[in-house]
């Protein structure tokens, strides 16, 4: 796998990533930036990222996850917690900023997460997918006898997420769908919507008081006038108690649930009514000991009552994910347990009309982890589980269950099916995608015995998720062709910017290419708009990122940054804009370049000249690079302070081709036209770990720069220093998080006295980074408000360019957790 291509740029990496289980829990960072070392700013990685399977709810209960204890099953993952906090940031009212909007590369995507068929040929399967914009939005799609489509689901006024999780049809044109949104507030709330053959319309839903979190997460309808959606509402002291509200035709209400005796939080997972008076819910409850156990319960028609059920001998953690009644006596529950070697097993329990009792499940030959997520029974002798079971490469090699997609790490993770015949369980073949990286089924609905579709999610080489479906005709699966929605695809993200006029600017990045690894992304604001425009990357490149632009007129521009190629050498990468397109430039790299080498900034004081700095990498460590662009060829030149084993530069400024100033983490560099000269930075008092990652000239002896340093009680904290051509002088400048993490990452000036800096702060190494702004005036620095899209859990602000106005640019995350690009500008 190929490094992380943009890893020269200093910024957060605060949170790379959530992994969450099927329903969802606390978030856990997938990797957390940690603090720098020295010299080192913390650089976030885009190349490879986390990959979203089934989009599931999130409710911080601590709660039982199927698949969430194993190593190696396939996640169902990336979800929004209740716990997430939008950055800190200022007020937004009165800001100079405002948001444009930026375009994204696209890529197909969505999850399956529930299923009903009414026959063998009419189906209606729900869900979610990230649009264009990164917002998790709902997706609906219908199977005919001519195949699948989607259908237009509605979206609740001011949701910043949404997604549907349940759905239940007595009719073709007769459906209600349940899940829930999540408001700019960030206060999850209950959705269902009802489908009437033609269009999906939002049913006004109760949400429970006292309860700022609350979720539909299945729903089961014996008629149009009779149905019980079921859930999880969170108080706001954190405890997570099952939700159920039932629909009579005209309103939905909410129902009282019970909670097993000691526990300290459960919920619902799943439902199946055989009748309006006969409803049986299954979920997860710990308990007080932390130990998660499974959870039904019974609606006799008057109230909710707790069923004693079996816990598998050395489970470590269980639960329910589906749940099926094929009458009030004949009830089965699908899901799992872990163990403690940290593999997932599944579980089915079947209900009697007295008790509960586990039974026994085969695993596919080679199986090292298996989870259940549905199940369907159309009679007391037929019933169909879904899941994933994630199996040695050896054991697929010879025959194990037949999937098409390989996670890596010597297994893989595949579809799983079985069928219950009225006395044992027996596994079945299920296909997965040949394309896929892991796939799981996640729903299942059978309209007879010899009928059913099973839904579901594979993951893509780009790490995305798409739907996928599967049908049962009474002696073999055979996957179905779906269609998936057009969104942003999973990371992309705007590093450099620079204006040539008020009217034009090119801004330059990384997005993800359908091989799954990091590729170049460049855009121009007209005046108007911003546009993506090829950008070329050599022959063989594997992964590709751009880091820095300079244009000295709208119709010369220079880009650098890093590719990868087929051996896996980092080289660097140049691109040159003519006014009508892209052209890469041949770059030589470091003699001493063993570990590969990469260009962070590039200044050009006109069109025939540039000035670009990175690093390379030697056996010992980095060293601090510099090449200049002479209208014909890029050329290394000799750095006089690039000594040492941890030394770069991160940012250049020229003001004409004689006056160039270069910094990073070891001090700064000056150039006369002739040679670079070694010239110290300031170092603030009590001072260590200094790095200076962005410096705008407005004249040889005019210079501002700007980055990071740790103080003795810790950091990093913001760094701002003047050059008045012969030596470097600390500005005091404010901190949004004082005792938390703070960084400036560029800066842009007009003259002397007026510099705009741009930054990424975060409260800790574990929280969501925030991007922000700082003005100086001439006399000292203040905070500026930026202003985010609604819902943005994460923001990062890596470069600004002020010609007159000021554009900055860099990339934010919605609860969906994709990564798009981000503009804001001034005037």
């Amino acid at each position: 796998m190929a490094r992380s291509v943009v890893s020269g740029i200093a910024r957060f990496a605060g949170l790379s990533g959530l992994v969450l289980g099927l329903a969802g829990a606390l978030a856990t960072p997938a990797a957390a930036a940690g603090v720098p070392g020295p010299g080192h700013p913390v650089a976030h990685q885009p190349g490879r990222v986390p990959s979203p399977g089934l989009a599931q709810p999130a409710f911080p209960a601590g709660l039982w996850r199927p698949g969430a204890t194993g190593s190696g099953t396939w996640r169902p993952a990336n979800a929004p917690s209740a716990s997430l906090r939008p950055p800190a940031a200022l007020p937004a009212a009165g800001s100079p900023w405002q948001i444009q909007q930026t375009p994204n590369p696209v890529m197909p995507n969505g999850t399956l997460d529930a299923i009903s068929c009414t026959s063998p040929g009419a189906c209606i399967a729900v869900g979610g997918y990230a649009n264009r914009a990164g917002t998790q939005v709902p997706l609906a799609q219908v199977r005919t006898r001519t195949g699948w489509r989607i259908l237009a689901a509605a979206i609740p006024p001011g949701a910043v997420f949404t997604n549907l999780f349940g759905v239940s049809c007595t009719a073709a044109d007769a459906c209600i769908a349940v899940g829930y949104y999540t408001n700019g507030a960030r206060e999850i709330h209950p959705l269902a919507e009802v489908w009437t053959g033609t269009s999906w319309k939002i049913q006004p839903v109760p949400s429970p008081a006292g309860h700022p979190l609350s979720g539909f997460f299945a729903v089961s309808c014996t008629s149009a006038t009779a149905c019980t959606a079921v859930g999880a509402q969170t108080d706001t002291h954190g405890t997570t108690t099952p939700l159920a509200e039932r629909w009579n035709g005209a309103s939905w209400r909410i129902q009282p649930t019970a909670s097993p005796a000691g526990s300290v939080g459960s919920e619902f997972l799943a439902v199946s009514c055989t009748s309006a008076t006969a409803c049986t819910a299954g979920g997860a409850s710990v308990h007080s000991s932390g130990t998660s156990v499974p959870l039904a319960e019974r609606w006799n028609g008057t109230s909710w009552h707790v069923q004693a059920t079996p816990v598998p001998a050395g489970s470590i953690g269980s639960g329910f994910a589906g749940m099926s009644c094929s009458s009030a006596t004949a009830c089965t529950a699908a899901g799992s347990y872990g163990t403690d070697s940290g593999s997932t097993v599944m579980l089915a329990e079947r209900w009697d009309g007295a008790s509960w009792r586990i039974q026994a499940t085969p695993s596919p030959a080679g199986a090292t982890g298996s989870v259940l997520f549905a199940v369907s029974c159309v009679a007391t002798g037929a019933c169909t589980a879904v899941g994933s079971v994630t199996i040695s490469s050896a054991a697929s090699r010879d025959g194990g269950n037949s999937g098409g997609g390989h996670s890596g790490g010597g297994s893989m993770t595949v579809g799983l099916a079985e069928r219950w015949n009225g006395k044992t369980w027996r596994v079945q073949a299920i296909p997965s995608p040949g394309r896929s990286t892991g796939t799981g089924f996640g729903a299942v609905s059978c309209s007879a015995p010899t009928a059913c579709t099973a839904a579901g999610s594979y993951n893509t080489a780009s790490h995305l998720a798409r739907p996928v479906a599967a049908a049962w005709g009474g002696t073999s699966w055979h996957r179905q062709a779906i269609p998936a929605r057009l969104g942003a695809s999973v990371a992309n993200g705007l590093v450099g910017v620079s204006c040539a006029s008020a009217r034009t600017c090119i801004a330059v990045g990384y997005g993800t290419a359908t091989t799954g690894e990091s590729t170049t992304l460049a855009e121009r604001w007209d005046g108007s708009r911003w546009r993506v425009q090829p950008s070329p990357v050599p022959a063989g490149t594997v992964s590709a990122g751009l880091s820095g632009v300079s244009c000295p007129s709208p119709r010369a521009c220079t880009a650098v940054g890093q590719f990868f190629d087929s051996g896996q050498r980092e080289l660097p990468l140049a691109e040159r804009w003519d006014g009508t397109g892209w052209r890469t430039q041949p770059v030589p790299s470091p003699a001493g370049a063993r570990r590969g080498s990469e260009l962070s900034a590039v200044s050009c004081p006109s069109a025939d000249r540039c000035f670009a700095v990175g690093q390379y990498f030697t056996k010992s460590g980095s060293v601090a690079l510099a090449e200049m662009w002479n209208g014909e060829r890029w050329t290394i030149q000799r750095l006089p302070g690039a000594a040492g084993n941890t030394t770069f530069l991160l940012g250049a400024s020229c003001v004409t081709p004689r006056a160039c100033i270069a910094v990073g983490s070891y001090g700064t560099e000056v150039w006369n036209g002739t040679s670079w000269r070694f010239v110290p930075f300031a170092t603030p008092t009590g001072g260590q770990v200094v790095s200076l990652n962005g410096v705008s000239c407005t004249s040889a002896s005019a210079c501002t720069a700007v980055g990071s340093y740790f103080s003795q009680a810790g950091g990093p904290l913001n760094l701002a220093e003047t050059w008045n051509g012969t030596a470097w002088r600390v500005q005091p400048s404010p901190n949004p998080m004082t005792r938390g993490r703070n960084q400036l990452n560029s800066v842009s000036c007009t003259s002397p006295r007026a510099c705009t800096a741009v930054g990424v702060d975060a409260a800790s190494d574990f929280s969501p980074p925030g991007g922000f702004a700082e003005k100086w005036d001439g006399t000292r620095w203040r905070l500026q408000a930026t202003p985010v899209p609604p819902g943005t859990v994460l923001s990062e602000l890596f470069t600004v360019s002020c010609p007159a106005a000021c554009t900055a640019v860099g990339t934010i995350a919605g609860q969906s957790m994709t990564m798009v690009t981000l503009a804001l500008r001034t005037g």
